[in-house]
């Protein structure tokens, strides 16, 4: 017994170790360890089943090592934690099964108008045995909503509550259900009444042909007509059962994946609208401008050619007014500096090389052995992969020189805008970002995109608003936006609770990519080297323009990155793939996908205890820096001043 529950089925699994496999080298680590008397090895780090996240809850939880390497003793912690792989995409799933469950109703039906008895009873025991399927589907992602979060009873600890829900993990439908009930009280009696259902409906998945006893499916005598009427009764009201059962399976996925949203926004944290731009006066803001005449606000001929005159005369005196504040302190303890590296000394050329060929080659995208071979004669240590700072590595671009806010907006660069409630931007995942949009507006986000050009973004983000500018998404309403219900809100001193700021980005066109040198080393590897390969760009360069105190939650990507510091100062923070869970970062599923949940600036050591154990490295950007990061790295980053940067994200190596 484990907390309760009857252990109902034991699995042997035997699992090939072949080289290139995630956990190959710690196997061959543990068989050294062996052979010379010494005692196991290290316990695995978080990362080394990262891909494999179900198996390494499973070994943790519930397997047991009857000889050999003892993977489940050596497996960390966090891998007990159960991996959400239902609830994403219940509901998809559950309506493909009962589509396929309708037409095998439909061809029952007619072939039971047919008197094509085999016909009929074989398509009603695949429509039963889809939606039994269905009915599973649901039960089971029913009790991982327990591992979802936001499920804690009142005043129980966090902790507390991880581990009952961990003695609950179980394939057997009626702990699914037992331990969904104790979370989510009100589908006790849907959660009952699905699993009734599946019992019931198995008799249907082997319904008898009607006229067994030797009728070939045509037609036959009255007597063996009269021996099948009750088999037919028994087809049509085990039909009718399926029905019902699909419908069961539909109301109740509908109702998981309603939990599972509301449950993701509840968790939305709300130190992402915490930090403002405190300079602002009592009754300003980036929509306040008492010209304002409801002219603008809706992208018309009127207002763009407002904001195109005001570009054309305000010059470089708009990065001078431009919005932004000081970032707050950062609470996040640093470990040191990111391995530093003056692109000016050949020597440091050669061991940039090896990192980012150390790190090509961990992310499996190298074409060939070249690139190792080649960065591994620069050093005699190999550099594990980790981010590198070159210091003056895009000094000579043109785009150093001459780039400014102003020339961005004279040029006419078209792009993207993220908007916030606050100088924090997180990333909102798309899909789930318009479901609660539809649902609670868009107001409602902790972040939300707009198409404008870099003119306009200027013209937002200047204080006095001299353009008149009404806000897009979040911010006060002052007199004359809105119509009649904006100016009596305003009147009545309730729309002013919050302010709009932007971050802009851009894919960067032919004449401003030909300012950034990317045809040159370090963005082409080797450097110098016969048989050589350029990086495959997963991502078109970009060009991303902040103010100051603009932040981007911590966050990890999947790619490997270049960050190209062309004006002002930025400073990132960064934790290895093997720190991310002491970083509680959100998993893929959710609406602020690999974000953290951590507040940097005022971490609840109640709530995220393990994040003492983060230590971070530094990175300090000045102009003409380039940083090199790898996939799976968490990063803070801070706007120090008025910032424009370019990045590209890579996802391996190609011969040239």
């Amino acid at each position: 017994m484990c907390g309760g529950a009857w252990c109902s089925q034991v699995e042997l699994k035997v699992v090939e170790l072949a080289p290139g496999a995630v956990l190959h080298p710690w196997a061959l680590q543990w068989q050294r360890c062996q052979q010379l008397g010494q005692a196991d090895s290290e316990p695995l780090p978080p990362s080394a089943l990262a891909d494999h996240a179900m198996l390494a809850f499973q070994l943790k939880t519930q397997a047991v090592c009857l000889w050999g390497w003892d993977l489940p003793a050596l497996l960390p912690d966090v891998a007990a934690l159960p991996p959400l792989q239902l609830l994403p995409q219940l509901v998809e799933d559950v309506a493909a099964a009962l589509r396929h469950a309708q037409q095998q109703l439909a061809a029952a039906e007619e072939a039971l108008e047919g008197a094509g008895e085999h016909a009929c009873s074989a398509a009603a025991a695949a429509a039963a045995r889809a939606v039994r399927w269905a009915l599973k589907r649901c039960l089971r992602a029913a009790a991982e909503l327990c591992f979802a979060g936001g499920s804690r009873a009142a005043g129980q600890p966090e902790q507390e509550q991880e581990q009952q829900r961990q003695l609950y993990w179980s394939r057997d439908l009626w702990w699914c259900v037992h331990a969904a009930a104790e979370c989510h009280p009100q589908l006790t009696e849907q959660l009952m009444a699905g699993l009734r259902q599946y019992v019931d409906l198995a008799a249907a998945c082997s319904i008898q042909p009607l006229g067994s006893s030797g009728s070939n499916g045509s037609s036959g005598s009255s007597g063996a007509s009269d021996g099948a009427a009750p088999q037919l009764r028994r087809l049509q009201q085990q039909l009718v059962a399926v029905e019902q059962g699909a419908k069961a399976a539909a109301e109740l996925a509908a109702q998981l994946d309603g939990l599972f949203l509301q449950q993701m926004l509840t968790e939305e944290p709300g130190w992402l609208t915490h930090h403002r731009d405190s300079s602002w006066p009592s009754g300003s803001g980036p929509a306040s401008s008492s010209g304002s005449s409801g002219n603008g606000g809706n992208g018309g001929w009127w207002q763009r050619l407002r904001v195109r005159t005001w570009a054309a005369t305000s010059g470089d005196s708009m990065e001078a007014s431009l919005l932004g504040a000081p970032p707050p302190p950062v609470a996040a303890a640093v470990a040191g500096p990111v391995l530093t590296l003056d692109w000016q000394q050949p020597e440091a050329q050669q061991q940039a090389a090896a990192v980012i060929a150390a790190m090509l080659a961990a992310a499996g995208g190298m074409a060939d052995g070249s690139i190792l071979n080649t960065a591994a004669s620069s050093s005699e240590l190999p550099l594990p992969p980790q981010p590198v700072l070159l210091k003056g590595a895009a000094a000579h671009w043109p785009a150093v020189q001459r780039w400014s806010l102003a020339h961005l907006a004279a040029g006419g660069l078209e792009g993207r805008a993220r908007l916030a409630p606050s100088l924090h931007f997180p990333f909102t995942e798309p899909r789930l970002a318009a479901v609660l949009a539809e649902q609670q507006g868009a107001a409602a986000l902790p972040s939300c995109l707009a198409r404008m050009s870099a003119a306009e973004f200027s013209a937002r983000m200047q204080r006095g608003n001299p353009c008149g500018l009404p806000p897009l998404v979040y911010g006060r309403t002052a007199a004359g936006f809105g119509g009649a219900a904006g100016a009596a809100a305003g009147t009545a001193g309730i729309a002013g609770e919050g302010q709009e700021y932007l971050y802009f980005q851009a894919e960067l066109p032919p004449g401003l990519l030909a300012d950034c040198d990317l045809a040159s080393p370090p963005f082409v590897l080797p450097w110098g080297s016969p048989g050589g390969g350029s990086m495959w760009q997963s991502q078109a360069a970009r060009v991303w323009v902040g103010p100051q105190g603009a932040i981007s939650p911590t966050h990890y990507d999947l790619s490997q990155s270049f960050l190209t510091q062309i004006r002002g100062r930025k400073r990132m923070l960064f934790w290895s793939p093997d720190e991310l869970p002491y970083l509680y970062t959100y998993p893929d599923t959710h609406l602020l996908r690999r974000r953290s949940r951590v507040n940097m600036h005022a971490p609840q050591a109640g709530r995220f205890p393990l994040f003492a154990r983060a230590a971070a490295r530094e990175a300090l950007l000045e102009p003409g820096d380039v940083i090199f990061f790898p996939s799976r790295w968490a990063h803070y980053t801070e706007s120090l001043d008025f910032s424009i940067s370019v990045t590209c994200r890579f996802a391996g190596v190609g011969a040239e």
